[in-house]
């Protein structure tokens, strides 16, 4: 069903995304520590860039341009308790929209995009799995409910 309204799905999805950004997203928030993986894992900022974050309660309430996980970090740490390379650079650069060093200047939908691109051979073969196994249950669930009235007679 995707696949037919890809455009829409993928409209759907950003606006979502954005929406997250501009209006729920705190440091340590749910959807905060959602977004910190994510950007963390991904090594992105945002739907569709660091932008996102302008204008947001986030940046109203803190300050900061951009999510610490927007910037840069050491490799293999907690992305709650990770800390940014050079923070001020990175902040720095989301304010003058100079070239990206210290920030992931890549939009995470972009990247999501990809990455489900990437698996979707595997997404598919679990979906199919799981059909299959509900499919069994319910053969199985037909055959015991016939079987019961027959020990009856």
């Amino acid at each position: 069903m995707a696949a037919v309204f890809q455009d829409q799905v993928e409209g759907e999805l950003l606006k979502h995304l954005t929406k997250t950004i501009k209006e729920e997203y705190s440091y340590n928030s749910t959807i905060g520590q959602a977004w910190n993986v994510v950007q963390y894992e991904f090594k992105c900022c945002g739907g569709t860039n660091y932008t996102d974050y302008r204008g947001s309660n986030f940046t109203d309430t803190t300050g900061l341009l951009v999510a610490p996980t927007c910037c840069k970090m050491p490799a293999n740490t907690d992305p709650d308790k990770a800390q940014p390379t050079d923070f001020t650079a990175c902040q720095l650069e989301a304010q003058t929209d100079s070239p990206a060093v210290q920030l992931h200047n890549k939009g995470c939908f972009e990247v999501i995009k990809d990455w489900l691109k990437d698996h979707i051979v595997i997404l598919i073969g679990v979906g199919c799995g799981i059909a299959a196994v509900e499919l069994f249950g319910f053969i199985f669930a037909i055959c015991l409910c016939r079987s019961a009235g027959k020990d009856d007679d």
